[in-house]
């Protein structure tokens, strides 16, 4: 029970999470150690009550606290010094930060899920009680806080402006990126793809038809128009020109499959926390005014986490980009020392880039790395800088061995203040060297491959058994043009041609919702040739297991082999394989022909002859 000392009722979560972070003993605990308790554990704490209430802001402000004072160290009465922003290590590390959650967020995160809920189930019991007392002749989406409200119900009204932001704004961000898409409410109950009548009159000459009868259905069939075409006055009324050629791309049902609501934050359709607090993090940054320098240095923050050293040394490199090192230069802006010259040359002051890079000492260390090291030589203003062009000029190799060179070097600062000893510059060298070679051999593994041979073999083409026929297709995509070719080929156990498939659609999408649009076309010309059992194979995994299992997901993709295995369902028998590229060359070879052409091309038992060879070869 929640009353209205809203503070002292959720207090415990503190209490909790320092009798935790007390019970520790991190003090030789390195930080990357110190980094995955933090994340799973006591940032894990108020999970439960984030998911059910908002929690006051003074709560999140003491939680940020505590979480401090763990991360960065603390004595019985002061925190240690904080070398950088919590607000920055909250960020993602490919922009910088650490990763620690922004709690804020991720509590309107968790309550946007309970919302979501209540919309996709109405029946639940959740959604009901909420229903009968707050929204009873509306939506969730058009509710009001009411009169005294339950505490729960005043959080989850305030985690629906992410529900409507994404709602109202999801087509427009969506449609930014390179391969947007978008969905609209169709009030059709069936909608047909172009018809080709030409096709209808080779199937009923080659059942036997008298030619007579064929033209008078051919006459009947042909001066008969239907098409799908989208109300222009509506669309310009509504959406800007580039908007209107997005939509008229958008791929139509052929089945006149239901519309439902997704969650366009995420690729699957499906809510997840995750997409949610990303997606408030981003109206922050929205409303704030975001950077372009996050995204400039992305690049360089991802090369730091994707070294192939030890996590120590990660550490240590992001530390020194986000000048956060105990440098005199450092400690002298916090009043801590009197001066700050370095201790080393005595020649400038003692900056991190200093004493990494600008001073003698390091500069006798890196003239005998690599050449291309050595070919950077000069004074930097920041080691963020010498990152970035080291990150740009070194291959992952170079890059790993000069973050254990920076950290080596700051370890002979260490040492000769603290120990008043000096290593030779060549010592360092080759103790990265070491380092690097003992790295590699702890973690890489022996790997075996069962299909390796002595000779290079591929897998080719398979015959169907007796009694079934197999379909092949696959997708090709022009994104100069926004244009996807689709290809499919029937084939008979004995492997000749029973039908092929060539045809062009304006569609801007990405690979896997175009191979899923050509199994749907795919599916619809297998079921209109006939046959009873088929074989349908196809290259890509995730499509195929979709059409194996039952699988959650409500992306554009998946929704489109949904209908697929609608149509397929109509036949007596069917079944999904996986099948190699080089399995599935006939049907490869037909998509990119079909970016060719400017109307669909359907053949029954004949060949192309840009397939003809590889399907006499296969047929062998």
């Amino acid at each position: 029970m929640v009353g209205r000392k809203k503070v002292a009722a959720f207090h415990s979560i503190i209490d909790r999470t320092w009798a935790r972070a007390t019970n520790w003993r991190t003090k030789f605990l390195p930080a990357a150690s110190k980094e995955i308790l933090l994340k799973a554990v006591l940032q894990a704490i108020p999970t439960y009550s984030m998911g059910i209430f908002l929690l006051p802001q003074s709560i999140i402000q003491r939680l940020n606290i505590l979480l401090k004072k763990f991360w960065w160290g603390y004595n019985e009465d002061h925190t240690k010094i904080q070398w950088v922003k919590w607000s920055l290590m909250g960020k993602a590390k490919d922009q910088g930060g650490l990763g620690f959650r922004d709690l804020n967020s991720f509590n309107i995160a968790m309550l946007a899920k309970q919302s979501w809920r209540i919309l996709k189930f109405p029946d639940s019991l959740l959604a009901q009680v909420f229903k009968s007392k707050y929204f009873l002749h509306s939506d969730l989406m058009e509710a009001r806080l009411g009169n005294r409200p339950f505490f729960a119900w005043r959080s989850i009204m305030k985690d629906n402006i992410l529900i409507a932001y994404e709602t109202l704004h999801g087509m427009n961000t969506r449609g930014r990126g390179k391969e947007g898409f978008m969905a609209l409410k169709l009030d059709m109950s069936k909608a047909y793809d172009r018809v080709e009548w030409s096709f209808l009159e080779r199937v009923m000459l080659r059942m036997g038809f008298d030619v007579k009868w064929v033209n008078l259905i051919m006459k009947c069939v042909s001066s008969v128009t239907y098409a799908v075409l989208w109300k222009e006055s509506i669309l310009r009324s509504h959406f800007n020109p580039e908007e209107i050629e997005k939509i008229k791309a958008i791929p139509i049902s052929l089945g006149g499959r239901e519309d439902q609501q997704v969650w366009a934050a995420s690729p699957s359709g499906l809510f997840n926390v995750k997409s949610a607090y990303l997606l408030h993090k981003e109206m922050i940054n929205q409303k704030e005014g975001d950077s372009s320098s996050s995204r400039e240095y992305s690049e360089e923050w991802k090369a730091v986490w994707h070294l192939k050293t030890s996590n120590s040394v990660k550490m240590f490199t992001w530390k020194a980009c986000q000048d956060a090192l105990p440098t005199l230069a450092n400690l002298y802006k916090r009043k801590i020392v009197e001066n700050m010259d370095c201790p080393i040359c005595k020649l400038a002051p003692e900056t991190g880039v200093h004493v990494l890079w600008n001073c003698e000492t390091a500069k006798g260390v890196w003239g005998q790395g690599c050449i291309k090291i050595q070919k950077m030589a000069g004074n930097r203003t920041s080691f963020s800088e010498i990152w970035s062009q080291m990150v740009k000029n070194l291959k992952k190799e170079d890059l790993a061995e000069a973050a254990i060179t920076a950290r080596l070097i700051w370890f002979i600062r260490n040492t000769l203040i603290h120990g008043n000893s000096f290593t030779p510059p060549g010592l360092i060298i080759q103790a990265a060297k070491m380092e690097m070679k003992n790295f590699k051999e702890a973690t890489d593994k022996p790997q075996f491959n069962p299909r390796c041979t002595s000779g290079q073999t591929f897998e080719l083409w398979k015959k169907p058994p007796e009694g079934s026929y197999k379909l092949n297709w696959s997708a090709r995509i022009d994104k100069a043009t926004a244009r996807v070719g689709i290809r499919a080929i029937i084939r008979d156990p004995s492997g000749q041609v029973i039908g092929t498939l060539q045809a062009t659609r304006s569609l801007r999408t990405d690979q896997f919702t175009a191979e899923s649009y050509a199994l749907l076309i795919a599916s619809s010309f297998y079921k209109e040739s006939g046959i009873s059992t088929v074989i349908v194979e196809g290259e890509s995994q995730k499509e195929i297991n979709i059409l194996r299992y039952e699988v959650t997901d409500w992306s554009q993709g998946d929704l489109i082999i949904e209908e697929a295995k609608d149509v397929l369902s109509s036949c007596l028998s069917w079944s999904a394989n996986l099948a190699k590229k080089e399995a599935n060359n006939a049907a490869c070879i037909l998509a990119k022909n079909a970016l060719l052409m400017c109307e669909d091309v359907y053949e029954l038992e004949e060949i192309s002859n840009c397939t003809l060879s590889t399907v006499l070869s296969e047929m062998m």
